[in-house]
């Protein structure tokens, strides 16, 4: 087994980290699920989102998958764990441990009062502040307000229980709510139209002359997080494409084909302008060609004003959430 878990893009971006100790992150494993567990069980929601965790964000071998899913929570107190957990990393891994706990507990849509209970105890064993503590709390309220309001705006059927119950998946579900729902498993198809969609991402971001690597990063995690396979085979179907000269109008008749109706056409098309600026910000440098362009996609895939104000809110709000939940992870 490997000493060390890399990792992923998404887990960057929520915990600010690159890499940790293997034993550290199976301990870590196991704090959640004695607090996810307080109240006498782990239930099948709890438990997919701490091995989505793990084996998604932080890329962790199937040993450690199996060794989460046959931990008994029943049998060993946190104060036995929490000692064993030690990071090397530029984060405070005893508040990114509280707000996961409560991010799990969330999982069922149930933080019940014994798990809080447990969430207050183990901020107690590892000397994190009550204050500490409830901002922790808040700042999962807003992500998950943030959250609603992010499947109200683009369109995102709630009733697809399987996306969205992760954080990666959260963000990427409208995307590929659309590929699961028009396409019989990854097909050809499916890779022709994933590529389609970054053709669209490139063109925009690409409108102020450049995709610089931070954008070029962007659209990768973003594919990777989608799927590792077919987003590979994607990108690659992009390697040589030209931008500059493309012809965005082509691109998303190409994409928002008319056999696609109802809920899942609308939200494809409000998802594509949504990463469009996200990809365009990624560099910090929202050019004014990025955002003419953007306009220009608008019009394109007849989305109203309004709707667009509302996605640059969103996504500014997102930004704010981000900043905050790194600096209350920030080690000092």
């Amino acid at each position: 087994m490997a000493n060390i878990i890399q990792a992923s893009p998404i887990a960057k971006s929520i915990y600010g980290y690159t890499s940790a100790s293997l034993d550290s992150w199976c301990n870590y494993g196991y704090a959640l699920l004695i607090i996810a567990g307080a109240d006498g069980k782990v239930s099948d929601e709890e438990m997919d989102w701490l091995l989505s965790v793990h084996e998604k964000m932080l890329q962790a071998p199937g040993e450690v998958i199996e060794a989460l899913s046959t931990f008994d929570f029943r049998e060993v107190n946190l104060e036995d764990i929490l000692p064993k957990i030690s990071f090397d990393v530029p984060i405070d891994y005893r508040r990114t441990l509280i707000y996961d706990a409560i991010k799990m507990s969330y999982a069922d849509r149930d933080f019940a009062d014994d798990e809080r209970r447990a969430v207050h105890k183990a901020a107690r064993l590892l000397n994190v502040k009550p204050e500490i503590e409830q901002t922790i709390e808040e700042i999962i309220n807003m992500e998950r307000a943030t959250d609603r309001m992010r499947r109200l705006v683009l369109h995102i059927d709630p009733a697809y229980k399987e996306l969205g119950a992760t954080v990666e998946s959260e963000i990427v579900d409208s995307l590929s709510l659309f590929l699961k729902t028009n396409f019989e498993g990854l097909s050809d198809q499916a890779v022709d139209s994933l590529a389609d969609y970054g053709k669209a991402l490139l063109t925009i971001a690409g409108a102020d002359g450049e995709v610089s690597e931070e954008e070029t990063r962007w659209l990768h995690d973003y594919f990777m997080i989608i799927d590792d396979e077919t987003g590979e085979d994607a990108l690659e179907e992009l390697e040589d494409f030209d931008y500059q000269n493309a012809d965005l109008a082509s691109i998303l008749h190409d994409l928002d084909s008319e056999d696609i109706t109802g809920k899942v056409r609308s939200s494809l098309r409000r998802t594509l302008l949504y990463s469009a600026i996200q990809m365009a910000k990624a560099d910090q440098d929202y050019a004014l060609h990025e955002q003419e362009t953007v306009e220009k996609a608008r019009k394109l895939l007849n989305i109203d004003p309004i709707t667009v104000r509302m996605i640059h809110g969103l996504i500014e709000t997102e930004e704010s959430i981000e900043t905050m939940r790194k600096a209350i992870f920030e080690k000092i």
